[in-house]
């Protein structure tokens, strides 16, 4: 589930930065996890990140290492973002 913030920002960028974030949302939902730059966040129980030039999407995955919770942002907002997030 990506946040509605999210897909209004998405929707709000060009077209290059869109498909450059939709493709790797694609590899992520498609569990093909070793070729994304994926690192759990410190401070943060069960949350990761993947750089996407200077962007980044923070995410969620349940047990079954399903996605449940997508957040997207430029690096320098999305810390602050997340910290508002439920990520319930």
């Amino acid at each position: 589930m990506i946040s509605k913030k999210s897909i209004k920002w998405i929707k709000f960028q060009s077209k290059a930065v869109q498909l450059q974030i939709l493709e790797k949302l694609k590899t992520l939902v498609s569990d093909n996890f070793d070729s994304l730059d994926t690192k759990k966040l410190r401070g943060y129980d069960n949350l990761f990140r993947i750089r996407c030039g200077v962007y980044r999407i923070v995410y969620r995955p349940n047990n079954e290492n399903k996605i449940i919770k997508v957040v997207v942002e430029h690096r320098r907002n999305i810390y602050n973002l997340i910290q508002n997030q439920t990520w319930s």
